[in-house]
């Protein structure tokens, strides 16, 4: 027999099959963990937006309001600066794309929450409610942020 170079096709078939074999075995974890690690990323975006909300009312002595958008998947922080330096309006101080960035579904059984100027709850003609149930949902992975009366996080 001559020296041969290369491989056969049975060996590379079989190298083949055990890859997808390997594959087919680790995969399904690891989609898993991603979804899982999605739906806490969401959590933790969730209460950074609350904190965020709370702060800045407290840092601009006024209304700050978090504005939950089930539709888009957006959270989003505006200060009432009407008043200050001649303006008339609000200030968008950041908005969370948890859709876009995260791939998560936002649900909230409020439409906003209202901070004062010591990071307290309040109500407004834009926050008829105290407190609220947000949740963050991804291929079926739930988790949520309940905020107090006070605008707390439990």
């Amino acid at each position: 027999m001559k020296n041969r170079a290369g491989f056969t096709l049975a060996e590379t078939l079989t190298v083949v099959m055990l890859i997808a074999v390997l594959g087919a075995i680790a995969i399904p974890p690891l989609v898993r963990m991603r979804e899982a690690a999605s739906v806490d990323s969401g959590r933790s975006q969730v209460t950074a937006a609350l904190w965020l909300s709370r702060s800045v009312g407290t840092r601009w002595g006024r209304t700050a309001v978090l504005t939950i958008d089930t539709l888009d998947d957006v959270l989003t922080v505006r200060v009432d600066t009407s008043g200050l330096m001649g303006t008339a309006d609000s200030v968008v101080v950041r908005e969370f794309r948890l859709g876009d960035d995260l791939d998560i579904d936002l649900g909230s059984d409020r439409s906003a929450l209202c901070f004062n100027s010591r990071g307290i709850g309040v109500t407004s003609s834009s926050c008829p409610a105290l407190g609220a149930l947000i949740t963050v949902t991804r291929n079926g992975r739930i988790d949520s942020v309940r905020v107090n009366s006070a605008g707390r996080v439990w």
